[in-house]
Parts: C-alpha cells; structure tokens; sequence
C-alpha cells in the first residue's frame, strides 16, 4: 500500500468512526433548488398557501448555507416533507427525527412542526411541538389525555440562534409515546418538560399508531398571528434515524481531513491527503 492510499484509509477511518450512526439525511437544501425556488417540486406537498411561501433561501447568518425559509402568513396551512422509504419509522418502532430551527424575531410566528403519518388527515401530527408569540408558554407539546401543554423547559425561546431538535418517537419501546430534546450551538442537550412530565402520548393516542413518513410544519395562526414576511423562521439539516433513538448530532463541523456525510454517502475533502503526501516528498 503506498503512503497516499494509507493516508486516505486513515482518514477515512478517523472521520467515520465519529460520525454518528445510523442517521440519514432527508432535507439539507444544499441540492434542493435555486435560491428563492419553492419547495414544492423538492419532495414537499401541502396547501398551496405554505408551499408557495416556503423557499430555499440564504442562512441569516451564514450565506454560503442554503436554508428553509417560511413566511406563510395564512393559518391552517401546512406542509409535509416525504421522507421516502428510507427515512420511514415503521408503526410502533422507536425513532429519531433530527432538524434545526431559527426564529428570527420575537414576534408575528405562531407554527408547530413534528412528525406525521402521510394518510392521516390534514396538519395531523402523532408528535407536536409548537412555538408562539403571542401564548403565555412561547414553547407547547402536544399529548393525546391532555392536548397542548405550556412547556417549562425550554421556558423561553431565543431569537438569532439555532435550535438542534431531537424528535424521539416511541422511546424506550413504549408504543405511541414521544419525546423531545434541543440543544442551542455549543450549549447543553436538554429534554423537554410541560405538566410534570418529559415523556407524551401521540397527539391522538392509539389511533394513530401509524408509521412515521413526513416531516411537518404547520402554520397554527393562534389568535390570528402566523409568521409573516418580517419575522421568517429558517429550517435546516432534517435527519431520520429510522431505528434507534438516536441523540447524537448530526451535523458535522467541517474539517480539512474529515468526510462531509448525508445519509452515509459522503464526498470525501482530500486536499490534505495529497498536500501532506507531496509535501513530505518535496522534504526528501
């Protein structure tokens, strides 16, 4: 084996041993389409409304990042990202949906998002968190015996930051149950709580122990507020473990001798291979 070609295998074995297992990304933009573009020809379906005002856009704080940008403005609206037959959780198995979300203002938003089963009816979802400005608890879970409760943790919800998201369906084995974590850029992975509880029942209980095949955002417009053009929310890096909670990160921070995954398919950033290698040439 000559130096490059060991090089390369300790690359990869470096980069693939800390890469999480078993996640497969579902959504990250970076293909989906055209700045400005909707989604709707990008494996997303819903009401017209939504989809039209859902488009791939710049990351407020990063251009080189393609995002989700929503600013639909109309209530009870949605969308739906099919997560195709790899990134399904089978009825009754334990699962992890990953993504992360930006608010970037304080005001005018009012949208849960979660993880539903496609035939169920409309902005129907088994697991639910929503997010509104103008409700006591900026933060609600959603729980078949007792409907939306006010989270208190998180308490309060921070604008110009990115929430990391874990969506745990059925933990523990526990059938038609869900849980919730999220962790800020650099901070502490915390789980969710509201009514003294971290662990929920699917929004409608049993009869909706289906399996898990979208993604949602739905657009819930309490007492009249959506989010609109002035206060958009950005979402990011949709990942699926369709086997295992899974709360590990991930997205990757880009390094020089490390491989860029999605999915398990990676495209491999090999200039240090070969500038190391021809540089130690250069040196003889």
């Amino acid at each position: 084996m000559n130096n490059v070609s060991k090089i390369l295998v300790l690359n990869l074995f470096l980069a693939s041993t800390s890469l999480p297992a078993a996640f497969v990304c579902v959504g990250d933009f970076e293909t989906a389409g055209t700045l400005g573009s909707s989604v709707s020809a990008q494996n997303w379906s819903g009401d017209a409304a939504a989809l039209t005002s859902t488009t791939i856009a710049q990351a407020p704080d990063d251009p080189n990042n393609q995002v989700l940008k929503t600013t639909c403005s109309t209530s009870a609206k949605g969308i739906y990202l099919n997560l195709g037959e790899s990134g399904t959780i089978a009825s009754g198995a334990t699962g992890t949906v990953f993504f992360r979300a930006y608010y970037s203002a304080s005001t005018s938003y009012s949208l849960g998002f979660g993880a539903r089963y496609s035939q169920d009816g409309d902005r129907t979802l088994q697991a639910q968190i929503s997010t509104s400005s103008v409700a006591a608890s900026k933060w609600q879970v959603y729980s078949s015996s007792t409907g939306a409760i006010g989270a208190t943790t998180p308490s309060s919800l921070l604008t110009e930051s990115w929430y990391n998201i874990w969506i745990v369906i059925n933990p523990d084995g526990v059938a038609n149950t869900w849980q919730a974590y999220y962790a800020l850029d650099g901070g502490a992975q915390t789980i969710f709580a509201a009514g003294g509880a971290s662990t929920f029942s699917f929004k409608k209980g049993a009869l909706y122990d289906r399996p898990i095949d979208q993604f949602s955002i739905v657009f819930t417009g309490v007492s009249g507020v959506a989010v609109g053009d002035a206060s958009p929310v950005y979402f990011d890096d949709i990942y699926v473990d369709t086997s295992a909670m899974n709360l590990a990160t991930p997205v990757l921070v880009p390094e020089a001798n490390t491989l860029f995954w999605c999915g398990g398919l990676g495209v491999m950033v090999a200039g240090i291979v070969s500038r190391r290698f021809f540089q130690k040439r250069r040196g003889r």
